[in-house]
C-alpha cells in the first residue's frame, strides 16, 4: 500500500445467534489479536505481518474505530469463517475452545466483508 492509497479498515465481532458473549470474553478476544502482533510475544506472527497489521490499525484508529457485529447461526459457520480468515492472513482471535465470539481485524473492510458476506449484521445488547 502506497502512502497515497487509503484502505478502509474495520474490526468485525462475530457472535453466536441467541447468545450474549460475556464482556470479559469480548475484551480477551481483542487482546488475543493484539498479543500476536507484539514482538515480545511468544506467539508473534512475524515482522511482515506485524507491519501490515500496523497499517490497518493506524487506519482503523484514524477512521473512528469502526466495528461491525455479525451473527453466526452455528459453530460450524463460525469455524469456517475462522478458517477462511486465517487462510487470508486476517488478524483474528481464537474460536472453538468454548468461546462464543470471534474477532477479526482491524483489517481491510474488503477482506473482512469477503469472509463474512453470508452473515447478517447484528448487535450486542446488555
Amino acid at each position: 500500500m502506497s502512502n497515497k492509497e487509503t484502505v478502509k479498515s474495520i474490526q468485525a465481532i462475530l457472535i453466536m445467534a441467541n447468545e450474549k458473549p460475556n464482556p470479559k470474553e469480548l475484551v480477551m478476544a481483542g487482546m488475543t489479536v493484539l498479543h500476536q502482533y507484539n514482538p515480545a510475544s511468544p506467539n508473534f506472527v512475524g515482522q511482515a505481518e506485524a507491519e501490515e497489521f500496523k497499517k490497518h490499525w493506524d487506519s482503523w484508529i484514524k477512521n473512528n474505530m469502526e466495528q461491525v457485529v455479525y451473527v453466526c447461526n452455528s459453530e460450524e459457520d463460525m469455524e469456517q469463517i475462522e478458517y477462511q480468515a486465517n487462510m487470508e492472513s486476517i488478524p483474528l482471535s481464537i474460536f472453538g475452545n468454548g468461546e462464543k465470539c470471534l474477532v477479526l481485524g482491524p483489517f481491510s473492510a474488503e477482506d473482512i466483508e469477503r469472509v463474512t458476506h453470508e452473515l447478517v449484521e447484528g448487535s450486542i445488547q446488555y
